[in-house]
């Protein structure tokens, strides 16, 4: 039913644009799940430090 009220206000480019949007998230967060557990950070890292920086 969402997609009959977003049809009725949109056109047809602007939905092509946020399914293809969405796709493109979609697989973003599944290519970061591949490598969880795999990447390894320096003891020393500090996150927080590199925020206050900028």
């Amino acid at each position: 039913m969402k997609r009959l009220s977003i049809l009725r206000r949109r056109q047809k480019k602007d939905l092509i644009h946020e399914a293809l949007k969405e796709y493109v998230e979609k697989h973003k967060r599944r290519d970061i799940r591949k490598l969880r557990g795999k990447i390894q950070f320096e003891p020393d890292y500090d996150h927080k430090a590199l925020r206050r920086e900028r």
